[in-house]
């Protein structure tokens, strides 16, 4: 469910190129507005699998002078504890059940190995609560952006949000606008929304929240340095079960840009994730899923 919280990849969950396609997944007539929001029931959940890959390489004088590829899989369950009709809220326990590669969870707003996280959300997407961590922080970036309002095909609707680094206290300022490309048939999921991300991380200011007091703050000269050498875009695809209200398979892909006087970095990264349990709601693909951070073709 959580794939805007990868920081939209490591923050946040691009058209992104890759093999596999879906199985099925027909486009259907348009029927008109639509609402997408979530749809917790008590003693539901599901089990996502998430998958990222990503390519960094540093520069100096221009000339390449390291490259490496890291991978991080993990899993996570989702169970819904408690609902909230007359508030329309709902508690969901997030679970880590298994991770591979080089990655912290932490990064991607998710608990450790065997850990859990209690989470409140509304049915918009937006978070009330997130276990005992402050507002601010990267826990309560919406896990996904869902509009307020009933969309038809072609809509578009905004997300920005913010949050200061509990590591360098840096704050971060998300912005993403999100396309509802077109109505899909996801066997017995339902109806699916496919959904298209596109959006940008910039560096603020000062920090003047509360919580950066924890870590080191930078000093105006050196966030005015940082917003000068630092460039973030996004790209994404989601399949947004309308009838079930969670996302069945998502791709993402970040390209980062951090640019000294004679060195730079850049970073291209992708991400999916893909439901796998309820198993009757999975989808079917026709080739293996993997993704590929230096391409920007997608194929449903």
């Amino acid at each position: 469910m959580r794939w805007l919280s990868a920081v939209l990849l490591a923050v946040f969950l691009g058209a992104c190129a890759h093999s596999h396609k879906i199985d099925g997944a027909q486009i259907l007539p348009d029927q008109g507005p639509v609402r997408l929001e979530l749809k917790p029931v008590v003693g539901g959940g599901d089990v996502s699998d998430y998958h990222s890959y990503t390519l960094t390489k540093s520069f100096e004088n221009n000339e390449i002078t390291k490259k490496v590829a890291d991978t991080f899989d993990f899993t996570v369950q989702t169970k819904i504890s408690q609902v909230d009709p007359a508030q329309s809220v709902a508690t969901y326990m997030l679970t880590t059940l298994k991770k591979d590669g080089k990655g912290e969870l932490e990064d991607y707003a998710m608990p450790e190995v065997g850990e859990s996280l209690e989470m409140i959300l509304a049915n918009d997407g937006r978070v009330i609560k997130a276990g005992n961590f402050p507002p601010g922080t990267l826990y309560f970036v919406p896990p996904t952006s869902l509009p307020k309002d009933p969309v038809k095909v072609g809509d578009t609707w905004p997300m920005e949000t913010e949050w200061v680094s509990l590591k360098t206290g840096v704050p971060i300022h998300l912005a993403i606008v999100s396309t509802l490309k077109a109505l899909r048939s996801c066997g017995e999921a339902g109806i699916c929304a496919e959904i298209e991300i596109s959006g940008d991380e910039s560096i603020l200011g000062a920090p003047t929240n509360p919580i950066a007091s924890k870590v080191e703050k930078p000093d105006n000269k050196k966030i005015e340095d940082l917003k000068m050498r630092f460039k973030s875009e996004t790209h994404g695809r989601v399949l947004f079960s309308i009838d079930k209200g969670t996302i069945l398979y998502s791709y993402m892909r970040s390209d980062e840009h951090m640019t000294g006087e004679k060195d730079s970095v850049e970073v291209a990264s992708c991400m999916y994730s893909v439901l796998r349990q309820p198993e009757n709601y999975r989808l079917k693909f026709t080739g293996p899923l993997e993704c590929d951070p230096t391409s920007d073709v997608i194929n449903f």
